[in-house]
């Protein structure tokens, strides 16, 4: 299959001795234009080569091979008139047609006098007939407006055999082109149909044995005849099949040789991504009785579906957050009150300045940067809160403008060496809890006296994202988050929380709950349907998620991979609660028991 591009010469003119109108010409070839002055109206002149045509008649252009030929017909339009010409609409170039095409509109929609500006309309011929197309250019010509005229192609059989291949879509794949197959999992094969057709005049003769040739490691043929010949209009159907060993780029080369008299060699060039599986994990903590009157909750994660736990001791734990770096798994949280990681399931207890029984410390994210190891909580004691974090141990608090202030952090991210924390302080001259967020040590305050808090942080082209709550003058949470301090809201008609960020490519995911009261509650309370947004549109677009009749959702965790939307949490109906993964929008349980909850996600790829 061949592209060409053909020069169509069409001129058209609007003429007038009043130089206050603007007027157009179209003209595909640099030749001297035929000029017909008529002072008194306006009139087209169409042109190919040196041919007049009429656009009152159907103007033959030209006969194209069926199935054989893309053309190319560049157009060129230009201004003749003394003002400038201004074209309009969505589509400044429009036309009826099933084979042609517009596939270059003009770039520019205003042209001052003698200037021009070009745009492609492309024809592939599939039958013996003769095909139209009527044309129309909007513009603000005072004697034309809009432009409209016809053009007239005519498919014809080629000359002696011809080799044609199309999809399973039926377009036609151009010889010495590229297929590429989608990202392919190394257990999932993967296939595409294509089929080979003598559209020609004659018989088409394979001189392979079989009749196609493929090199490329990964890729093979399946076909159930081996022809060595197509009659004139006959089909041979095959199928490629790409199926990759190892997570690696692949390519391969399809090589068809026949009498055709054009394209004796018919090549296609293969390429292919093999990826390995994926491995999920979340972390949580499951409620276990230890034989006693007293209830455990044991910290644990789950990979897939298998749960490891952490923690069997008589002692209260939780998992709050997992990565997984070089094949080790880390998880932070904290046992028995106070904060300490887990690198493949042994513990490490994080550095304390004081351990007593006034204090309490919370592990909430970890992080890992260059062979270092973040954490980042809050610790308390009988008088303050405070932001903290540790790396490789050492603690360091992060502090506010104002000393003694409290202040938590909810979430950290590490983009460029740079460390950044979402938080919440208390203000005690207004008395309120209001959302900040700190880069490296630096204190930004997002709010200065609305009630509000965040729960996540994520940054994208040098942008900083936080995503939570503030509070509107009847005391309601509003979903948002901040763009560089700017707030937008997400959702104000109910209660409703912003609890988890995600940024893929230019696409952004923010994971929460909205609040709803069921009709089958006496007495309403709140409860709390999940849901994201997504902003692909350019506008966010909410989607709720399937949840329990009468249950009570809480957010926790998003995470975007190969466009698949995966969000933890966990659901409480009738006092039990329940750890969930939502997948493509459905609710899943991944675990035998039932008395766990879910914090975070984290996908191994």
């Amino acid at each position: 299959m061949k592209k060409k591009i053909f020069l169509l010469s069409i001129c058209i003119f609007f003429l007038s001795c009043d130089l206050k109108n603007n007027n157009i010409e179209i003209n595909t070839t640099s030749q001297t234009s035929h000029f017909e002055n008529n002072d008194e109206e306006s009139f087209i002149s169409v042109y190919q080569g040196n041919t007049f045509m009429y656009p009152s008649e159907n103007n033959l252009i030209d006969t194209f091979t069926i199935n054989d030929t893309t053309v190319d017909i560049v157009f060129t339009i230009v201004n003749r008139g003394a003002l400038p010409l201004k074209m309009t609409g969505d589509k400044i170039v429009d036309l009826s047609s099933d084979v042609f095409y517009v596939t270059k509109q003009p770039t520019i929609n205003t042209l001052n006098k003698e200037e021009s500006i070009d745009f492609i309309i492309s024809f592939y011929p599939k039958e013996v007939k003769s095909y139209f197309a009527t044309i129309t250019i909007q513009n603000d010509s005072n004697n034309e407006t809009p432009l409209i005229f016809t053009i007239v192609a005519k498919g014809i059989l080629p000359i002696g055999p011809e080799i044609n291949l199309k999809d399973n879509s039926e377009m036609g794949v151009n010889n010495n082109s590229t297929y590429s197959f989608s990202k392919t999992r190394i257990i999932e094969p993967v296939s595409i149909q294509l089929t080979l057709e003598n559209t020609g005049s004659d018989i088409l003769i394979f001189k392979n044995n079989p009749f196609i040739d493929l090199s490329g490691d990964c890729f093979s043929l399946f076909y159930e005849d081996n022809l060595s010949y197509l009659e004139i209009g006959e089909q041979l159907k095959f199928n490629v099949i790409f199926l990759p060993k190892e997570a690696k780029n692949y390519s391969g080369k399809l090589t068809i040789l026949t009498n055709d008299l054009n394209e004796s060699t018919y090549i296609i060039n293969l390429l292919g991504t093999g990826t390995k599986d994926e491995d999920y994990y979340y972390t949580g903590y499951n409620n276990v009785s230890m034989g006693t009157d007293k209830v455990y909750a044991h910290a644990c994660y789950w990979k897939n579906q298998k749960m490891i736990e952490l923690d069997t001791s008589n002692a209260d734990s939780f998992a709050k957050s997992i990565i997984v770096e070089n094949n080790n798994i880390y998880v932070c949280g904290e046992y028995n009150n106070f904060p300490c990681f887990w690198k493949n399931g042994e513990r490490t207890d994080l550095f304390l300045p004081y351990k007593n029984d006034f204090a309490f410390y919370t592990a909430e994210t970890i992080k890992y940067n260059k062979e270092n190891i973040y954490i980042a909580g809050s610790r308390y004691d009988s008088k303050t809160r405070r932001a903290c974090f540790w790396k490789n141990g050492e603690l360091n608090d992060l502090s506010t403008d104002i000393p003694g202030q409290d202040r938590i952090t909810s979430a950290m991210t590490i983009v460029n060496d740079s460390l950044y924390f979402s938080g919440n302080f208390f203000d005690e001259n207004e008395g309120k809890n209001l959302a900040c967020y700190w880069k490296d040590q630096n204190f930004h305050p997002l709010e200065s006296n609305i009630n509000s808090e965040t729960y996540d942080i994520a940054i994208n082209n040098e942008k900083v994202y936080v995503v939570g709550y503030y509070s509107n003058s009847q005391y309601n949470h509003i979903a948002c988050f901040w763009e560089n301090g700017n707030r937008f809201t997400l959702y104000s008609t109910e209660d409703s929380y912003a609890k988890s960020i995600f940024i893929e490519g230019d696409i952004i995911y923010i994971a929460g709950q909205i609040r709803y009261n069921h009709d089958n509650f006496s007495n309403p309370v709140d409860l709390y349907r999940p849901c994201y947004w997504e902003n692909s549109t350019g506008q966010f677009v909410l989607h709720y998620l399937d949840y329990l009749s009468n249950a009570n959702a809480n957010i926790k965790k998003i995470f975007v991979y190969n466009d698949i939307v995966y969000i933890g949490g966990s659901e409480w109906l009738y006092g039990d609660k329940y750890g969930y993964i939502w997948k493509y929008n459905n609710i899943l349980s991944l675990s035998e028991v039932d008395d766990y909850l879910y914090n975070d996600i984290f996908i191994n790829y």
